[in-house]
């Protein structure tokens, strides 16, 4: 989903905002809304926090995404991520392998009726 302007009647433009959401890897996601500052990072209570460090000391609004989100910004957040992600996806893979594996053998197990 790519990062709307907010509404003014929902929010006055001189309240930052920063939007707080998932990416497709499961990472939680912290950007503000208009583009200055970004990161990822492990927990949701960090990508928070990154948001409230950033938006000292007048505070902000954060917006809540149901869609997943895409960081389209330097990563500011946590910086293992960048090593993190492709171990996470390979071993996503080898999941995935594990379970078609196990699915195929029961297959053959079970007795046809």
């Amino acid at each position: 989903m790519p990062f709307q302007p907010l509404d003014a009647d929902i929010l006055n433009a001189s309240i930052p905002a920063f939007f707080i959401g998932r990416d497709q890897d499961g990472f939680w996601l912290a950007r503000d809304s208009k583009g200055r500052v970004g990161g990822l990072f492990l927990l949701e209570s960090s990508a928070v926090a990154f948001a409230r460090r950033h938006a000292w000391p007048s505070g902000c609004a954060t917006v809540f995404s149901s869609e997943l989100l895409e960081l389209d910004l330097e990563n500011q957040g946590n910086p293992l991520i960048n090593y993190l992600r492709p171990l996470q996806r390979l071993v996503r893979r080898g999941l995935h392998r594990i379970r078609f594996d196990l699915s195929n053998q029961w297959r053959r197990r079970t007795p046809l009726k």
